[in-house]
């Protein structure tokens, strides 16, 4: 009888232990409403990290991209001043400009007439080239640059290169100062005059100010030309104009 009850009393204690540790891990066990709850909050929180590094992403590469274009145009400014002070002193129609609208946006064209070496981004090319600063489009990839074509003086103007130069200027607009009529004109074509100072404005994909650059040509008389050269205007000095 004595083993018989301590038999009993050891299944009891086993049975009420068992009872306990199910109870215990029923306990501390997750339901399927907090589980699903878990995993929303950390959906929601890898969620607004994307989008963080994202926008953080964008923000760099917009300044990146700004201030390449500011460094190109600068230089773009550099190369054009040399090209002005460069004109042939008894070529006719050394510069030209015509001004383009096209959908709202400024698509003017600056012409000059330049040799070998910077005006054509060569070195041995050979005679004499007139080229041509203007915003080239593609609609393919709805994207736009700023470049030059290039064309043999005296040849075919269907047979020109394009030299790309600044990527993403979607417009220009070139303004001129005649002296003789102490006025900024929108375009050039006089064959025997040329103006004395030169307005570039250049706008980029990305909106906001236009770069403005004021360029001075120096003062020459042509063969046939009427009339002396006034003094510019006093406002616009040549030089890059930071927006």
């Amino acid at each position: 009888m004595f083993r018989r009850r301590s038999k009993l009393s050891i299944s009891k204690v086993e049975k009420e232990g068992l009872a306990g540790a199910a109870t215990a891990s029923f306990s501390t066990a997750f339901t399927l409403l907090e589980v699903m709850l878990a995993v929303a909050i950390i959906g929601l929180v890898g969620l607004s990290i994307f989008r963080f590094v994202e926008s953080t992403l964008r923000v760099v590469g917009a300044i990146n991209q700004g201030g390449g274009n500011l460094e190109e145009t600068e230089a773009l400014c550099r190369m054009l001043q040399y090209q002005l002070n460069d004109l042939p002193i008894t070529e006719q129609g050394a510069i030209l400009g015509q001004a383009h609208m096209f959908n709202g946006i400024a698509a003017d064209e600056l012409q000059w007439v330049c040799g070998s070496g910077n005006g054509l981004f060569t070195a041995y090319a050979a005679g004499d080239y007139r080229v041509t600063l203007m915003v080239k489009s593609d609609p393919k990839t709805n994207t736009s640059e700023l470049g030059l074509r290039r064309v043999l003086l005296k040849g075919n103007p269907e047979e020109f290169n394009w030299v790309p130069l600044v990527p993403g200027i979607k417009a220009m607009e070139s303004r001129f100062f005649d002296a003789r009529l102490n006025t900024w004109v929108e375009k050039w074509t006089d064959l025997q005059a040329r103006p004395n100072l030169l307005r570039l404005k250049l706008w980029d994909e990305q909106g906001g100010d236009p770069y403005e650059v004021v360029l001075s040509l120096p003062k020459v008389m042509l063969p046939g030309a009427r009339g002396g050269l006034a003094a510019p205007p006093q406002n616009p000095a040549p030089g890059l104009q930071r927006p």
